[in-house]
């Protein structure tokens, strides 16, 4: 009797792929909690602070979904249908980073003005929500390939 690999979500692999999730989940937990505090900055310096560490946070979290072995490979391993939509959650990595960028260089200007400052919050607003739509994306995905039963594809 032969299985289908793609439906099988006890086996070998289930409990790596359960590990890599939660790893998943432990780093949008993190970036939540970074995301809230710069919503909630007022100033240049707290905004600074609050995204001094989402760089290297965003870059580490958008390698472990893109490399090889992590969330997207198994997503698309899982059901192979979803490749249209891990192409477009990998084009938000690079535009997620562009805004962040454009955050850093508006911070580095130094510029005091309350139009900057009101620039920057907008900025830093556009993040967040950019952010969170992309986490909602990326969690209706791994629910839609690892959890519903649509009785295979055809």
């Amino acid at each position: 009797m032969e299985s289908d690999d793609r439906g099988e979500k006890g086996g070998r692999g289930h409990k790596v792929e359960e590990q890599l999730l939660e790893h998943i989940r432990e780093s949008h937990r993190r970036l939540r909690s970074l995301l809230d505090a710069l919503g909630n900055a007022r100033d240049p310096e707290a905004i600074r602070t609050a995204l001094t560490p989402l760089p290297e946070l965003l870059s580490e979290h958008f390698s472990d979904e893109e490399r090889p072995g992590g969330l997207f490979e198994g997503l698309r391993e899982a059901r192979p249908s979803i490749e249209p939509q891990l192409a477009l959650l990998h084009a938000e990595h690079e535009k997620i980073l562009e805004a962040l960028r454009v955050i850093s260089l508006q911070l580095e200007s130094g510029e005091a003005t309350d139009r900057a400052l009101e620039k920057l919050k907008d900025a830093a607003s556009a993040l967040i929500t950019m952010l969170a739509e992309h986490e909602q994306g990326e969690s209706k995905l791994t629910a839609e390939a690892y959890y519903s039963d649509d009785g295979g594809s055809g």
